[in-house]
């Protein structure tokens, strides 16, 4: 028997005609699981995006996914078979899965949001399941960390933090390695990951890979540090961050290859929003400094600007009713340009600032600064 018959031995035991995915019902889900480990190079890419769109939607899950789950964990756990770390790149978006993804969105009024729980238990359903087969293998996770592939190990932190919980000695494996890691992106993956699992020790490492002279390693430690909300040298890691959201370019290209990582400015954003609130501040000054700036990720400093500045008040503001800070920071996303140039940006900014009590245009909110001047 081949290692791909292996792996999905008994996949056609599952009654999948009588489940769904993202595109109905998912008796295709053998033939997609099977061409991913013996088909063809073009058949393996187009089986590995179709069960992406299919067992992984925008974050949300479906009633076939925790079925795929043990499977996806055999071909990821299996030496030889192709598209291993990407594999376990699905499992790790699924482990994380939002149960509420019409009440998580935030461009959704709030109204709105509310008024569509009631349409979501099988939704919770499907998205429990789908994390607690994959946490039924977190030995695997564990023993993945010694993978010969970089991208794998780097993956499997990334599964393996996704987990509700962490027995002790797989947090104490993942600390082992993230000081050890020879290559930069699985290192960085793993540093990263030290932030979303319960690991006493991880501040002392982080601070330690904050002092690393290569830069992805860095700037993961920064990330980590900043979403732990209690970073060992505040200045410096808000010198990172802030750098990261004024010049995404700098590391991007390095960042890419991090299992589990999203947009540089984005991360960066993330991880100065959960900075502990005094600490956070600290960010205040160098964002505003940099929203006008043309190689700048406006979107994300001004995101970062209003969830710093601008508590979610759910009613409307009058200019009255703003401190200092809040005045001077509309002044300057006023100004900003880079905010406004793209027309394709303008619904969700008006939506921030909407969430806020604050008027969504421009115009609207220069009268607003400016006492209707």
């Amino acid at each position: 028997m081949t290692a791909g018959a292996e792996a999905l031995a008994g996949v056609d035991d599952v009654p999948w005609e009588l489940l769904s995915h993202a595109n109905g019902l998912a008796d295709d889900v053998p033939g997609l699981l099977a061409a991913l480990v013996d088909g063809p190079e073009h058949a393996r890419d187009e089986a590995l995006i179709t069960l992406f769109d299919y067992l992984w939607n925008d974050g949300v899950v479906f009633e076939a996914t925790a079925q795929a789950v043990p499977f996806l964990a055999r071909i990821a756990g299996t030496p030889g078979l192709p598209r291993r770390s990407q594999v376990l790149d699905l499992l790790g978006r699924i482990v994380r899965a939002s149960a509420f993804p019409e009440v998580d969105d935030p461009l959704h009024a709030r109204e709105d949001r509310l008024g569509r729980t009631s349409t979501l238990p099988i939704e919770v359903e499907w998205a429990t399941r789908a994390k607690a087969a994959v946490g039924a293998s977190e030995p695997s996770w564990v023993a993945l960390l010694d993978d010969p592939d970089a991208e794998v190990r780097g993956t499997a932190a990334f599964v393996l933090s996704g987990l509700d919980e962490l027995a002790t000695s797989s947090v104490e494996a993942l600390a082992r390695h993230a000081e050890r890691e020879p290559d930069d992106s699985a290192r960085a993956a793993m540093l990263v990951a030290l932030s979303e699992v319960d690991g006493h020790d991880a501040p002392s490492l982080l601070a330690s890979a904050l002092k690393s002279t290569t830069k992805v390693v860095r700037f993961a430690a920064a990330v980590a540090l900043g979403r732990l909300g209690f970073p060992s040298d505040t200045e410096v890691v808000v010198d990172l961050l802030v750098a990261a959201i004024r010049d995404p370019d700098r590391i991007d290209p390095e960042w890419q290859l991090v299992p589990g990582a999203e947009s540089v400015s984005a991360d960066a954003r993330d991880a100065l929003v959960t900075l502990a609130p005094g600490e956070a501040r600290f960010a205040i000054g160098p964002l505003l400094e940099a929203l006008p700036l043309e190689s700048c990720d406006a979107y994300q400093a001004l995101r970062a600007l209003l969830e710093l500045v601008f508590p979610e008040q759910g009613r409307v503001l009058s200019d009255d009713e703003l401190s200092a800070m809040q005045r001077t920071t509309l002044v300057h996303i006023v100004a900003a340009d880079p905010v406004w140039a793209d027309a394709g940006d303008h619904y969700v900014v008006r939506r921030w600032l909407e969430a806020r009590g604050l008027p969504g245009s421009r115009e609207q909110l220069r009268w607003f600064v400016n006492g209707m001047v």
